[in-house]
């Protein structure tokens, strides 16, 4: 009777779980996963790229030539008034002319809409909402009444949930005002009901050019060899105007809008459009390929190669089934399949789970008293661990160490150092724990720490650096409170690196240590050692501030090779979160960071120039007059680049 209990209950989780699933995939509950997985079927060539679109970039050079953004109306119609003689098919111009500017420079760019039927300006839909299949807008963001007469086509995009542009909306419409897309306009196709998909292709595969050279460098005859019978695209490429989006091949960074607008061009040209799959086709075979899976399981052993041979084979199945689909235009959600396979494959696993269940209670029990936590949980996951070897990881490691404590504990008892060390490594060891860190090792007054294991911390750069600075306020705070109690003040240096590591059990059979070895490890011990040279406190390598620079105001020190390196990195000075810097400190990171760049270019009595007017108390500025008197006296050799070469460690 027991064991029909158990099957029962096996058996009911087991069809719970594919109801639940199904109803996941019915819902498209897992909408962006799913959206991100589709994704990375996207591996546009410069073939899939239409030769009959070409775009004018307004960037930089431009900008240059010509004056900041916005242009005068007239210069806008002298730009397209040139585009507008290489006979291109259409014109899609990609700026929003909303305000009224100078009367005559309006009706100049009025006349040349007039004028002109190929060409087409975008309006913009306000506050959109999906109604039976329509996109609905509170209002529009209209062109200037006298160049409203011109060709209008939508720029709305439908934003993913994770803000990815991925889709556009058919139509848009508010009130009895609807709108067909700017990409259906210009390709003179229209997008399908399903999924309007934008098969986006990098930037570098369009045909483009500045709108530079189109007014100064090319010919009427050159402008109709590179525009005659095509579409051309006008828009902004400049980052500071913020006209772009997040594409699915942004991988952190954008795409400029004009360029969007151009693939949604590209995919309707190039008929890349997709179709949902009918339903027949779509959720039944999800469903009974899950429930096919769950009773294979369930009626053969629960851990064995086979059974994981045969989920590979599925999951590669479906792989190669959604790369079929999606060759012939058709939308397949193939992470469902892969999350519903892997789902219902570690369900089956619970009862072997369970069995080692009082193993890792064994071990929890004859390694919890010195081990830590974070080391002790990812121990009982991967008992492996135990065994001696490492891994290689990219880690933060942190190296603090107290100034003048030598001399220091010259003039105090044992007793004395001892309950000074005490108190300094238990307060500053709770800061590096609380921000997610582990202790590697204490020594003498030192602290090594690191961040990126056992665990993954996507942010170990950021906590690094987040403990470093409580460390250093908390420091400051105890010497005003006295709180060791033997009237000593105590400074600290702190320097901290990321890079590859090796990390892991390190040492004999019988005894061994859970730490981090490695080139980036000594890096950042010789960094904490270079706050003695610059008079700082915290001092971060060019790789944790390549991580945190948006969130911690940071100045540039120098550039230095360590002893026993050649290679030279960049180093920085921690000054603080953001949000906490004053203005004053931001001020000086910025100064100093112009006196660096004048000094790396040998600009030295430029560079000497800004020195003199910072704060001559600065150990690092100190540092720097001297050298560029030197320089000044005794230029460096042609070769020079910058990098001080330390001689001591």
């Amino acid at each position: 009777m027991k064991i029909n209990k158990q099957k029962m209950w096996k058996w009911g989780v087991g069809l719970f779980l594919i109801t639940l699933l199904s109803l996941f995939y019915l819902n498209d509950s897992w909408k962006v996963s799913n959206e991100k997985w589709w994704d990375k079927y996207f591996a546009c060539t410069p073939s899939e790229v239409s030769q009959d679109i070409v775009l004018v970039e307004i960037d930089d050079a431009s900008l240059a030539e010509f004056g900041i953004w916005p242009w005068p109306r007239t210069a806008t119609a002298a730009l397209l008034e040139k585009i507008q003689s290489g006979a291109p098919a259409k014109i899609g111009v990609d700026i929003n002319f909303v305000e009224k500017t100078n009367t005559e420079a309006d009706l100049t760019l009025q006349r040349f809409f007039n004028e002109n039927e190929n060409v087409y300006i975008p309006i913009e839909g306000e506050g959109l909402r999906l109604n039976d299949n329509q996109w609905l807008a509170q209002g529009f963001i209209r062109p200037y009444y006298l160049l409203g007469r011109a060709r209008q086509g939508h720029i709305n995009f439908i934003n993913s949930d994770d803000n990815v542009v991925r889709q556009v909306p058919l139509s848009v419409a508010s009130g009895t005002d609807q709108y067909q897309s700017f990409s259906e306009l210009l390709a003179g196709k229209t997008w399908n009901n399903s999924t309007n998909r934008i098969y986006f292709c990098p930037e570098k595969y369009f045909n483009h050019l500045s709108a530079l050279e189109v007014m100064n460098k090319l010919s009427v005859e050159e402008l109709q060899e590179k525009f005659a019978g095509k579409v051309v695209m006008v828009g902004l490429t400049v980052a500071d105007l913020h006209d772009y989006v997040y594409t699915p091949l942004s991988k952190g960074d954008y795409m400029y809008g004009v360029y969007s607008h151009a693939n949604a061009v590209n995919t309707l040209m190039s008929d890349k459009q997709f179709q949902d799959l009918p339903f027949y086709l779509d959720f039944l075979p999800f469903f009974f390929i899950l429930l096919g899976f769950l009773i294979y399981l369930l009626l053969t052993e629960y851990y064995t190669i086979t059974n994981a041979s045969v989920l590979g084979l599925l999951l590669l199945s479906t792989w190669w089934v959604n790369m079929l689909l999606f060759d012939s235009g058709w939308r397949f959600n193939g992470w469902y399949y892969l999350v519903g396979l892997i789902l219902i494959y570690l369900y089956v696993l619970v009862v072997h789970y369970i069995l080692l269940f009082f193993a890792k209670q064994d071990l929890r029990r004859t390694f919890g008293f010195y081990l830590s936590e974070a080391v002790l949980n990812q121990l009982i996951a991967n008992p492996d661990l135990v065994k001696l070897g490492g891994v290689r990881r990219h880690m933060t490691v942190l190296f603090s160490d107290l100034r003048g404590f030598t001399s220091l504990s010259e003039k105090l008892s044992p007793e004395q150092l001892v309950k000074i060390l005490n108190i300094y490594l238990t307060e500053m060891s709770d800061v590096v724990l609380n921000e997610n860190g582990v202790i590697d090792k204490y020594m003498g007054d030192a602290i090594m720490a690191f961040w990126g294991a056992p665990l993954d911390d996507k942010r170990h750069a950021f906590n690094a650096c987040l403990a470093a600075w409580k460390m250093k306020n908390l420091l400051v705070e105890m010497n005003k409170t006295n709180a060791w109690q033997e009237d000593v003040i105590l400074k600290l240096g702190i320097g901290v690196n990321s890079g590859e590591m090796i990390v892991g059990n390190m040492g004999g059979a019988k005894r061994f240590d859970y730490t981090v070895m490695g080139d980036s490890v000594n890096l950042g011990s010789r960094l904490e050692g270079l706050n003695k040279i610059y008079g700082s406190e915290i001092i971060i390598s060019e790789s944790v501030h390549a991580q945190v620079k948006n969130e911690f105001v940071c100045r540039v020190l120098d550039k230095v090779a360590v002893k026993g390196k050649t290679e030279p990195v960049t180093i920085y000075e921690l000054l603080g979160p953001v949000a906490e810097a004053t203005d004053k400190a931001k001020a000086f990171a910025t100064n100093f960071a112009a006196m660096f760049d004048k000094y790396l270019a040998k600009d030295f009595s430029g560079a000497l120039e800004l020195l003199e007017k910072m704060p001559a108390e600065d150990l690092s500025v100190q540092v720097y007059l001297d050298r560029c008197r030197e320089y000044l006296k005794n230029p460096p050799a042609e070769n020079w680049d910058g990098v001080y070469v330390l001689k001591t460690k």
